[in-house]
């Protein structure tokens, strides 16, 4: 499905670069897109890609009932901390000659470093610790889409850029959970948690190789500001992503009272900031060096997480999901 979906906003992205027609009525278009009765200039278009070094964090938790009423309030909570990626970046840029912007950007990583904890709680707001494993997560991707059109508002004889947007992006994390350490284990509190809910002993143990993928696809309202002197070029830009659709499942892969593939399913509605800046140097007349950098934070309102048991399906409530990210990349720009 997460291919499915990116797929189906990478299509049309890729679509509106290479369609164009070249232009040979005016020195000034790159290409030139043919309407009815209006021809549609395009004045500028690059294709830029880079490689990124980011660093993420992502956390969710749950409630022991579908309210989130009954003690515990929060009952289990996962948290992966400190994921290092190497990302490879692909971004391109399009304006008309009347100053319609496009802009995409591709973005496929690969997690070579983190560290995962799961914690279970037997009383409210994260107290009785009862059970708690630290592990690795060393292991995953990450994947970003994001397609953006705006209007590009020309000031100070072009020098600076100020350009309103608005798109959609669609974000994935797959995220591992490898070498399992057992570091709290201690019997749950009963009631509420049945008799003898216990963990294994304090320890390393085997066998654990569980997966958790989270997919964020919504809308975004942005702007960009460039400023170019000499040739050197300055870009900032700010965007907010708004009802923004959450979906996760995972494989717990040592629960045998779970379901596998899909041990779980979890729902919700989020939204999130995105800030980058960027500086270039044009080196010649058709390259571009360009150095950026990216912070992102992102968080769910409640939601459902669904479980499938090899007893039934049971609901609880998804309290929240945070996800940050920040990075910085390297890459190269080529004019057309």
């Amino acid at each position: 499905m997460a291919q499915i979906r990116a797929t189906a906003l990478i299509l049309p992205m890729l679509a509106a670069i290479f369609c164009g027609q070249a232009a040979a009525d005016s020195q000034d278009a790159v290409w030139s897109f043919e309407g009815k009765g209006a021809g549609w200039k395009v004045r500028s278009a690059d294709l830029e890609s880079g490689t990124s070094f980011r660093r993420d964090n992502l956390d969710w938790n749950i409630a022991s009932d579908q309210t989130g009423l009954t003690p515990p309030n929060i009952v289990s909570e996962l948290t992966w901390r400190n994921l290092q990626a190497f990302q490879f970046e692909a971004r391109s840029h399009i304006e008309t000659q009347n100053n319609f912007y496009a802009k995409l950007m591709f973005g496929y990583g690969w997690i070579f470093a983190g560290r995962n904890q799961d914690s279970d709680f037997g009383s409210n707001d994260r107290g009785g610790e009862w059970s708690r494993s630290n592990n690795s997560a060393n292991r995953g991707e990450m994947i970003d889409a994001s397609f953006g059109v705006g209007y590009d508002f020309k000031l100070l004889e072009d020098s600076v850029s100020l350009i309103p947007l608005m798109g959609v992006a669609y974000n994935v994390q797959r995220l591992s959970i490898t070498s399992g350490n057992q570091t709290i284990s201690a019997c749950a509190p009963s009631p509420p948690f049945p008799g003898g809910t216990c963990p294994g002993p304090v320890g390393p143990f085997d066998g654990l190789g569980s997966s958790f993928r989270a997919e964020w696809l919504g809308p975004w309202n942005g702007v960009d500001a460039n400023f170019s002197k000499g040739k050197m070029r300055f870009g900032l830009g700010a965007e907010y992503h708004w009802n923004v659709t959450y979906h996760a499942d995972a494989n717990w892969n040592l629960r045998t009272d779970l379901a596998h593939p899909d041990s779980f399913d979890q729902v919700s509605t989020g939204q999130g900031y995105v800030v980058r800046g960027n500086v270039g140097y044009r080196w010649s007349d058709r390259w571009t060096w360009i150095v950026r950098a990216q912070w992102q934070k992102w968080w769910t309102g409640p939601g459902t997480i669904s479980f499938n048991s090899t007893t039934g399906p049971s609901t609880q409530r998804l309290n929240r999901v945070n996800w940050d990210s920040i990075g910085a990349s390297l890459g190269a720009a080529y004019r057309f």
